[in-house]
């Protein structure tokens, strides 16, 4: 029986890390232009070689299930098609028994893909926000920049980029006012950075919002300048980049803590992200019990049935998720979504798994 679980075991891990390291060198490949972007941006090696593997635990809790589904396939029918678990049923194991192993593989991935979804993967997202904030504050030009680095909430931009991250035309930039909920409007023939990193600009017009004592009319402060020179972090301070973190960017028990303290709204949101976490922690092990399941096969015939209803499930289960995701934050029906495929895919493998053992193909 040992012997039985070392082999599975280990060919079972060998698939699974060959295809985690293939999703990790395609999720760097896809994201290779924000990564020479940052490099751009004057960091030094370190700080982009971090930044790289920060981006790792991003794609771990997908890549995670889906290496556990074709590893355990691929596994199960080199077991059938060569006729070794023809003989291991011989031997007298039940079906139940040659399938433990993979499904206490497939726990302990559950486990491992909860630790990166709730603690490791909202630590790279919120030190990845610092490591771009910090690089971006010496140059406010390369944070106005139109890319996926950084976002600026509640904005709109529009500019002409002569050198990158040294000199800007035409720049019109509006953005929210968190302090009062304003629009505030800043536009500028020309900005450009100098050696000593003061931000110069000609032609520049701001347009704020005065708060004041009457509510019946917005007083607002017109201010033109022909020539502007000012500190790098007072220009960026007026993007208001700083905010409080979300739920994504939080480890579970802060998480848990600000949602269940701070009203029913916020309360809503923390559990649809624990039941994303939890979702996507233990979607390993349905795939893993989905593969070791589907992927026997009993009859002569290499029929694709069987994989043709995993590969199904796998879309359902998926574009259950893409759903929730797309739905409001606190949204009930969004976490329902995120739980809802679990039990259909443990009780599809079970019964495939039992129909198998009397005999009888999908």
């Amino acid at each position: 029986m040992t012997v039985l679980w070392r082999y599975l075991l280990r060919q079972f891990f060998q698939v699974f890390a060959l295809c985690v390291s293939i999703f990790i060198c395609v999720l760097l490949v896809l994201r290779f232009q924000d990564l020479a972007r940052f490099a751009t941006l004057g960091t030094s090696g370190g700080k982009t070689v971090l930044f790289i593997l920060l981006q790792i635990p991003e794609i771990l809790p997908i890549a995670i299930p889906i290496s556990a589904l074709i590893s355990s396939t691929l596994l199960m029918q080199r077991l059938s098609d060569g006729h070794v678990l023809t003989m291991v049923r011989a031997a007298g194991l039940s079906l139940s028994e040659v399938l433990f192993p993979l499904k206490a593989a497939g726990l302990a991935l559950t486990l491992c893909s909860f630790i990166f979804t709730a603690q490791l993967t909202p630590y790279c997202r919120r030190t990845t926000k610092v490591i771009l904030f910090n690089a971006t504050m010496t140059n406010p030009l390369l944070l106005l920049k139109k890319n996926r680095l950084f976002k600026i909430k509640d904005s709109y931009l529009e500019m002409d980029m002569i050198r990158s991250g040294e000199k800007a035309e035409r720049v019109l930039f509006a953005f929210k006012n968190p302090s009062n909920k304003r629009i505030n409007l800043i536009t500028a023939k020309q900005l450009r950075l100098n050696k000593e990193k003061k931000l110069l600009g000609n032609g520049v017009s701001m347009i704020h919002h005065i708060n004041t004592k009457e509510d019946q009319f917005d007083h607002l402060l017109i201010d033109n300048q022909k020539h502007l020179k000012t500190d790098v972090i007072g220009f960026t301070s007026l993007t208001s980049i700083k905010k409080s973190l979300s739920n994504s960017e939080m480890e579970l028990y802060p998480m848990l803590k600000k949602g269940f303290t701070s009203g029913s709204k916020e309360a809503r949101k923390s559990l649809n992200e624990l039941c994303k976490r939890l979702s996507f922690a233990f979607i390993a092990f349905g795939f893993t019990f989905l593969g070791s399941s589907y992927g026997i096969r009993i009859n002569r015939g290499k029929s694709r049935r069987s994989l043709i209803i995993a590969t199904a499930l796998c879309i359902f289960t998926f574009t259950l998720f893409l759903v929730a995701r797309s739905l409001s934050k606190g949204s009930l029906l969004g976490s329902c979504l995120y739980l809802i495929p679990h039990p259909l895919l443990y009780y599809s493998a079970w019964r495939n798994a039992h129909r198998i053992s009397r005999g009888m193909q999908a």
